[in-house]
């Protein structure tokens, strides 16, 4: 701050959009030293700031999963609204509950405790009933796959399908009424 050296937060969209709770903390941190000292750092120190209260979260607090985290939960996010061509209400219950399924989806991935339960008849059915939202899932484990080389079964796309089918559920009425 001394030097006027502004660092550049990258993922400050991200940590606002998925950590909320952090981010507003990490403002009031900086509101709180901007008083105290009498400085005037950013936004971007908030969000630098709510990224290590996302960080100490995690079971191995380690900075470099945490950024892993953050960059596939926005490209999982994006993934789905890409397949739906849709933009997802960020103040609905089945939003909150997609980015919270996600989280530990990805910590469950990053630990590798997946699961892998026999819940095929469900995980059929699902396929059957709802086969875009199938295919949604499936190009969620592919990038998976590529991310992290872990296959996911066919118990977290199971999982994944139900969220995605919320969300999509709930947009698609909305469209309708409006």
């Amino acid at each position: 701050m001394e030097k006027r050296v502004s660092l550049q937060n990258r993922m400050l969209w991200e940590i606002q959009r998925f950590h909320p709770v952090e981010f507003e903390l990490g403002l009031e941190a900086v509101h709180m030293l901007n008083q105290e000292l009498g400085i005037e750092l950013t936004e971007e120190e908030a969000g630098n700031i709510a990224f290590h209260f996302v960080n100490a979260q995690t079971h191995e607090q380690n900075m470099e999963r945490t950024m892993q985290s953050v960059k596939m939960l926005k490209d999982i996010f994006n993934l789905i609204q890409y397949s739906f061509d849709m933009q997802i209400n960020k103040n609905s219950i089945h939003y909150v509950r997609l980015v919270t399924h996600l989280q530990f989806f990805i910590q469950r991935l990053q630990e590798g405790r997946i699961g892998n339960s026999p819940k095929d008849f469900i995980f059929q059915h699902m396929v059957k009933e709802h086969p875009l939202e199938y295919k949604c899932a499936e190009m969620i484990k592919t990038y998976v796959q590529n991310m992290l080389n872990i296959s996911i079964s066919n118990e977290e796309l199971l999982y994944l399908m139900i969220h995605i089918a919320r969300i999509v559920q709930e947009e698609q009425g909305d469209d309708q009424k409006g």
